[in-house]
């Protein structure tokens, strides 16, 4: 970090990394849904295996943009 930042810089600076990394991992899971879907589209079972870890993902990504909005509503 440049030795320059004001503390308030450097605050906001560690803010956006912590941003940053939280839209690396929902693009991670966004690419994983949609390698879920093109390999195998979910049966009709409402509890195969597939359709289940394609809701686990949607709930991950949901709760993460919550997250990320939450952090840019205090900013």
């Amino acid at each position: 970090m440049n030795s320059s930042l004001t503390d308030e810089q450097a605050k906001v600076l560690l803010e956006l990394e912590m941003i940053l990394n939280t839209v690396h991992v929902i693009n991670s899971n966004l690419e994983k849904s949609i390698d879920v879907v093109r390999e195998r589209p979910p049966s009709s079972s409402q509890t195969s295996p597939e359709l289940l870890a394609y809701r686990e993902l949607v709930a991950r990504n949901t709760a993460l943009l919550k997250d990320v909005l939450s952090v840019l509503d205090q900013l």
